[in-house]
């Protein structure tokens, strides 16, 4: 059965950010500089065409915006700064610091060299306020491992509410398949950084 929660805000920047009452978030966010100039290129004349887009066609054109995003981003050696274990963990530290402040209900992540999955129930607070607030508590403490300066993640994140239990269940699947499907390796348990691994 198809999930129609209330719509909490809808909103734009780059990509579109849907938020509705009780619902269970795909969040993917980036580290800056980590498409090919030549990929953003072409994933900003989609969204410009995402803009222009309503109904069904404005699901497809989002979700083939996210699949040659994520393609890029795993086929990528640029931004690869969370592969060092180091890092890895402040980004696991930042995920279980929210769980245990009832921010979210963490049902499946991974954190990738160059990129983050999440999969969530928010318990407090609203996408735009709690992802940006993940962002500036990960960024400045890997910048000062790092010694640099400026914006580690990219500004914008990619969101996406499941509507069916089939598709959380499709959403967690990919979560946990994205270290094998990437090469990193043979079996999704081998991979230290993801919710299996707590």
């Amino acid at each position: 059965m198809t999930h129609h929660p209330e719509t909490i805000s809808f909103y734009r920047s780059r990509l579109p950010h849907w938020e509705v009452k009780d619902g269970h978030y795909f969040v993917t966010i980036r580290v800056a500089g980590s498409l090919p100039e030549k990929v953003q290129k072409d994933l900003r004349e989609i969204s410009f065409q995402l803009k222009q887009t309503k109904g069904e066609g404005w699901i497809s054109l989002q979700r083939y915006i996210f699949q040659k995003m994520e393609e890029s981003l795993d086929s990528c050696d640029t931004g690869c700064y969370l592969q060092e274990s180091e890092l890895s963990e402040i980004c696991v530290e930042a995920i279980s610091k929210r769980i245990s402040n009832n921010i979210w209900i963490m049902h499946e992540y991974v954190i990738m060299p160059n990129h983050i999955h999440m999969f969530f129930t928010l318990q407090q607070g609203h996408l735009k306020t709690v992802i940006p607030s993940f962002k500036r508590w990960t960024g400045g403490r890997i910048n000062k491992v790092l010694n640099r300066k400026g914006g580690f993640w990219q500004n914008e994140w990619f969101d996406h509410w499941a509507r069916t239990q089939n598709e959380a269940d499709r959403i967690m699947e990919y979560i946990r398949n994205n270290p094998a499907k990437a090469g990193l390796v043979e079996n999704f348990k081998d991979w230290p950084y993801g919710s299996w691994s707590d």
